[in-house]
């Protein structure tokens, strides 16, 4: 398992720094530069980017990716929401949400996928940039960040959602995590920092990736696959959810309730564990040390499946779902 854990946005900071740092942080894998499309982000900084990520990547120890943040405009950006854009390749262009032929994330969307990029939509209820899950798309948006400086976005129902505070504002519109998985969209869940210091804030949002190698392509390739989990708190943890024995991301078919097995091994105490059905919290187990697993029939058939992990010390971490069709 390759744990690609960090996706740092960094404005007006030493991207240089950045690399070398997470690279000997003993925690990233991998990670990413994605600086605003602003104007601030002139053609020669975005290259300047570019090298470092491809200079200062450590083989089969991190991997550093080139890509900015779709977010340069407030009008489009609040009708939109925000995207981070990670690439392929070492070089590519980038695609401003004030350039006509990428204003839109349909347009957006056309132009990435050619080069094999992906996006993911970022801070998904935030009043600035609110997320409109009409606009996704599954082939090149394989994700969606459900933590990171900003807040959580799994929920807006304060009985059932984790106490994390939000940076600037609450959560608005039907832009959730659940909204969007209850309109039929189907994605993998990871986190990202949002740190603006030129350091990896991985604290506020990381995520787990399970990858062949820790390379461009096969990271990449587990992207696409959903095969991923997010994390909040900064540490490192193993998290194994099948359902019917497909694993986390998969979609399969079934005409019975199905059988869960949820493997967690944390740094951290587990609190515990739950089992979302639908966007229903159908079943929690309680901590046992710092390792659980355990198996979990279902009574009922739902349409996707996916574990949220309480962890001491205000630490969660949240599955990729399975679907069932």
């Amino acid at each position: 398992m390759a744990s690609f854990r960090h996706l740092s946005q960094i404005i007006e900071a030493w991207p240089d720094r950045f690399c070398l740092k997470a690279a000997r942080s003993g925690v990233l894998d991998a990670g990413s530069l994605s600086d605003h499309d602003w104007f601030r982000m002139t053609n020669s900084k975005y290259l300047i980017e570019q090298v470092y990520a491809s200079v200062l990547s450590v083989p089969n120890q991190f991997q550093a990716f080139a890509g900015y943040e779709w977010s340069g405009d407030f009008f489009t950006r609040r009708r939109y929401g925000d995207r981070t854009v990670t690439f392929l390749d070492d070089y590519s262009p980038i695609f401003r949400i004030t350039d006509p032929e990428s204003n839109t994330p349909q347009k957006l969307h056309a132009k990435l996928k050619p080069l094999g990029a992906i996006d993911w939509p970022h801070h998904l209820g935030a009043p600035f940039a609110v997320m409109d899950w009409t606009t996704h798309d599954g082939a090149v948006e394989p994700v969606v960040e459900m933590v990171s400086s900003h807040g959580m976005y799994e929920t807006y129902d304060p009985a059932v959602a984790v106490p994390v505070k939000y940076a600037q504002a609450l959560p608005i519109g039907k832009s959730s995590v659940q909204d969007g998985l209850t309109a039929g969209k189907r994605f993998g869940l990871v986190g990202s920092s949002d740190s603006h210091s030129g350091l990896s804030g991985y604290s506020n949002g990381m995520l787990g990736i399970y990858a062949e190698s820790v390379t461009r392509a096969s990271l990449m390739q587990a992207f696409h696959s959903r095969r991923t989990f997010a994390i909040r708190g900064g540490e490192p943890l193993l998290l194994d959810v099948r359902v019917n024995g497909a694993f986390m991301g998969q979609e399969i078919r079934s005409t019975s309730p199905p059988r869960l097995s949820v493997r967690v091994q944390a740094q951290s105490p587990i609190e515990k564990i739950e089992i979302v059905r639908d966007g229903h919290y159908i079943y929690t187990r309680p901590g046992e040390g710092k390792e659980s697993s355990f198996e979990y029939q279902d009574t009922e058939k739902g349409k996707y499946y996916y574990v949220r992990v309480w962890l001491a010390g205000g630490k969660y971490a949240w599955s990729s779902p399975v679907w069932i069709d």
